[in-house]
């Protein structure tokens, strides 16, 4: 996968919703045949229905050469982009998650709803963007694009699948996948991850809290970790948030 090509970027800012985010495309990202060879590549996707509303299939697979390849190319665009987390933390972009999620849709298919949960490798390197690369074309009389909602579930924004462009967007805005009425709908999608600007001390930043903020926030650590395999810090974690919350352990 070593073709030259010039991807390009165009932003779609959404200000109707709080805080204002923005939906970043980038054409060009991967060649036809590139899709292709992704496609034809991984073929155990199984059922990986999230909710009764959720219809596709799924592989999970690791493959840094490719996270590198594709952050080659976006990177141009967002190299020496932060984060600030709701703690007022602040994160630097360092490159793509190497952990890829195949996604196939068939006529029926569909995601409900939903936001995407913050990848941790650890502690002070997470997810704040999601990347969806199409890799196959889909009419918009097919339906299948990814759209963007309010709140209140009103679509404000959708982008139809077009063979070799992804979309980047905070993974707090909620979305869906709309319903594909016809054909076949691929989708690869991954994370964009930061690192914090600081390393992380639990105590300067919740200290003053009391220890029931303090173990429900130690949880979602231990959670995050657990998901994303850390099997070993995560449980360190688990044991704080239960040691400052008894409750939680039940």
């Amino acid at each position: 996968m070593s073709t030259q090509l010039s991807p390009a970027l165009s932003t779609f800012p959404l200000l109707s919703i709080s805080p204002p985010r923005s939906i970043f495309l980038v054409s060009r990202l991967l060649t036809p045949e590139e899709c292709t060879k992704i496609i034809a590549s991984y073929t155990n996707l199984v059922p990986s229905n999230v909710t009764p509303a959720t219809v596709r299939d799924r592989e999970v697979f690791s493959d840094l050469a490719l996270a590198s390849l594709l952050w080659s190319r976006i990177s141009p665009f967002f190299q020496g982009k932060k984060a600030v987390d709701e703690d007022g933390e602040i994160w630097n972009v360092r490159g793509l998650n190497e952990t890829f999620r195949l996604c196939r849709y068939v006529q029926g298919g569909k995601f409900s709803p939903h936001t995407d949960g913050r990848r941790l490798e650890s502690v002070n390197d997470q997810s704040f963007m999601t990347i969806n690369i199409y890799l196959k074309t889909v009419p918009e009389s097919h339906g299948g694009a990814t759209r963007f909602l309010s709140p209140s579930k009103e679509v404000i924004y959708k982008v139809q699948p077009q063979l070799g462009q992804a979309a980047l967007f905070r993974g707090d805005v909620w979305h869906d996948g709309e319903e594909l009425s016809e054909g076949i709908k691929y989708l690869l999608r991954t994370d964009v991850m930061y690192v914090r600007d600081k390393d992380f001390d639990f105590e300067t930043l919740y200290g003053r809290q009391d220890d029931e903020v303090k173990g429900r926030k130690a949880l979602s650590i231990a959670e995050g970790l657990e998901d994303a395999g850390k099997g070993g810090e995560a449980v360190r974690w688990y044991k704080k948030a239960f040691g400052l919350l008894p409750a939680l352990e039940g």
